[in-house]
């Protein structure tokens, strides 16, 4: 029996955990399912900060609130993938980047994998 790498496994994940709900998703990938990478993937930085996700994932722990804090503190405060960042990032703090939406869900997710 092969296993996926865990690279594999993780992103397979997000896309259970953020992808399937996602307001940003192409138009008809509603119905895809975990296994099948989305074109938007490429500009997604639930996808660019994966590793630093699953770092975090091993590291942050079930406080309410632990796992925003740490989103913004080890990965908004150094992506340049919006037009701000860190403590003053405006698509964070209205919920507009899907990093913010939906980062407790994939950690949650990458957590069990990382039990695992």
């Amino acid at each position: 029996m092969r296993h996926l790498p865990i690279r594999d496994v993780a992103r397979r994940l997000v896309r259970e955990a953020a992808c399937m709900q996602c307001s940003d998703r192409p138009a008809g990938r509603e119905a895809l399912g975990p296994e099948m990478a989305r074109s938007c993937e490429g500009s997604c930085p639930l996808f660019f900060h994966l590793p630093a996700l699953l770092r975090l994932a091993r590291q942050v722990g079930d406080e309410p609130g632990a796992c925003d804090a740490a989103v913004a503190d080890h990965i908004c405060a150094l992506c340049r993938l919006r037009a701000t960042l860190g403590d003053f990032c405006a698509d964070f703090a209205a919920r507009t980047c899907p990093l913010s939406r939906y980062s407790r869900d994939v950690v949650a997710a990458l957590q069990r994998l990382a039990r695992s």
